[in-house]
């Protein structure tokens, strides 16, 4: 699939489940804005939810957000997580931060009504 040859790293992953995240992303990408970079995009923003809610397949990733809760005996901390969608959470996994800068890439032209 696409997907699997655009994001190696998760190819072990399950159609079935690949597809769940694809259909959740679907509606983050607008096709008339995204063009010819919709399915790129929409990839990415899959493997960026599958990575961040527990995917099968271990990935390396790095602690990040604020201390929520800290112990010291028998040392334990625990992060805050922003929403899986939300733009301060697409920079915790490396498919997220791919997302925003395809992202950065889109000319987007605004439209203004004139006379309402």
């Amino acid at each position: 699939s696409y997907f699997k040859t655009v994001i190696p790293e998760l190819a072990s992953e399950a159609d079935a489940r690949v597809q769940i995240f694809l259909d959740l992303a679907k509606p983050y990408i607008a096709r008339d804005v995204w063009e010819e970079k919709s399915d790129y995009a929409q990839a990415l923003f899959a493997a960026h939810m599958m990575t961040s809610s527990g995917s099968s397949v271990t990935l390396p990733s790095s602690s990040s957000g604020t201390i929520q809760n800290e112990k010291v005996g028998d040392l334990s901390t625990s992060y805050a997580v922003a929403a899986l969608d939300s733009p301060s959470s697409l920079g915790n996994t490396k498919y997220g931060t791919l997302f925003l800068q395809l992202r950065a890439t889109l000319t987007i032209t605004p439209f203004f009504l004139v006379g309402c």
